[in-house]
C-alpha cells in the first residue's frame, strides 16, 4: 500500500455578488504523482436552479463544459501549443490553475490529503460526500456513524490527532461505559448527529436519547462548550426548525452554556483552515 498526495479545490457557484451566497457545484481533483487531474461536477443541477432564481441551464452547461476541459487530463485532444497540462506533476497545478475564477464560478482554497493507493477511489468518494452532499440520492441516508467516521477520517489526513483527541468514556443512568461525545477540542467537545431519518417520530426519539447522555455526561465534568457536527444532506427548512430546540433541549438539561452547530462541510473546512 502506497500514500499519494491527493490535491483538491472545491468550486462554489456565486450568482449574486452582492448576496455573496455560494453552493458547491464541483471538485478540480488531482494527482500530482500520477500526472492526472480531473472536474467532478454535480449532478443536481435541480439545486442550482433552486437557487439561482435567473438559472440559465445553457450557461451552466457550457461552464462545466469548460471545467471538463481545462481540468481533464485524460482527454489529451491537444493543439499546438497547449499547455494546459505542462506543471500537471508539481504540487501548485491546481492553485495556479484555480485563482484566475473569481466572478459567479470560485475555487475555494486547494486542500490535500494522503491517500492509500488502494483505495483511491474509496478516498475521492468521500471528498465528493463531504462537499457534494446532495447529489446523494434520498434513500442513502447518512448516519450518525457515517457522520463520524468521514469526521475522524479527515482529522487523521490533517495530522490533528494530537489536537482533537478522543475522550474518555462517561457513565450514564443505565449504561456504566460509553462514549457520549465522539471528540475533544482545546475548546469544546464534540457530537457527531444525522437529522437523516425516514420519520420525525424516530428522529426525535434518537435525539431525546442524545440529550438525555449529553446531559448525564455533562454532569460529570465541567463541559460547558460543545460544537454538534451534523450530516451534509439537511433540508434547510427542516435543519432551521430542528437545531433551534435541540440547543433549547441541552442547555435546559445540561450544565453546557455554549452551543455551535455545523453541518459536516463547514466543520471540515473550519479544520482545514485551522479552526477548532
Amino acid at each position: 500500500m502506497t500514500k499519494i498526495p491527493l490535491y483538491y479545490a472545491v468550486l462554489q457557484y456565486m450568482p449574486d455578488p452582492i448576496r455573496q451566497e455560494k453552493i458547491n457545484v464541483g471538485i478540480a481533483i488531482h494527482l500530482p504523482t500520477e500526472k492526472y487531474s480531473s472536474f467532478i461536477e454535480t449532478t443536481n443541477k435541480r439545486r442550482i436552479y433552486n437557487f439561482d432564481d435567473e438559472y440559465d441551464p445553457d450557461y451552466i452547461k457550457m461552464m462545466f463544459e469548460a471545467f471538463h476541459f481545462e481540468f481533464d487530463s485524460v482527454s489529451l485532444d491537444f493543439e499546438a501549443g497547449d499547455d494546459r497540462f505542462s506543471s500537471i506533476s508539481s504540487i501548485n497545478y491546481l492553485p495556479e490553475k484555480t485563482k484566475f475564477y473569481v466572478n459567479e464560478f470560485q475555487f475555494m482554497a486547494t486542500n490535500n490529503i494522503m491517500a492509500n493507493s488502494d483505495s483511491l477511489t474509496e478516498d475521492i468518494h468521500d471528498i465528493m460526500r463531504t462537499y457534494l452532499y446532495y447529489d446523494l440520492p434520498k434513500n442513502k441516508r447518512i448516519s450518525q456513524k457515517n457522520v463520524r467516521q468521514l469526521l475522524s477520517k479527515r482529522i487523521k489526513q490533517l495530522n490533528l490527532q494530537e489536537h482533537i483527541i478522543k475522550p474518555q468514556e462517561q457513565s450514564t443512568a443505565f449504561e456504566t461505559s460509553k462514549i457520549v461525545f465522539d471528540f475533544k477540542t482545546p475548546s469544546a467537545f464534540v457530537k457527531t448527529l444525522s437529522l437523516d431519518y425516514k420519520t420525525l417520530p424516530r428522529l426525535s426519539s434518537q435525539l431525546k436519547i442524545d440529550v438525555f447522555d449529553i446531559s448525564q455526561a455533562s454532569s460529570q465534568s465541567s463541559i460547558t462548550k460543545l460544537d454538534l457536527v451534523l450530516n451534509n444532506n439537511v433540508d434547510e427548512t427542516y435543519f432551521n426548525s430542528v437545531i433551534p430546540e435541540l440547543e433549547n433541549w441541552i442547555k435546559e438539561f445540561s450544565s453546557i452554556k455554549e452551543i455551535n452547530t455545523f453541518k459536516l462541510s463547514s466543520y471540515t473546512e473550519n479544520l482545514e483552515k485551522g479552526i477548532y
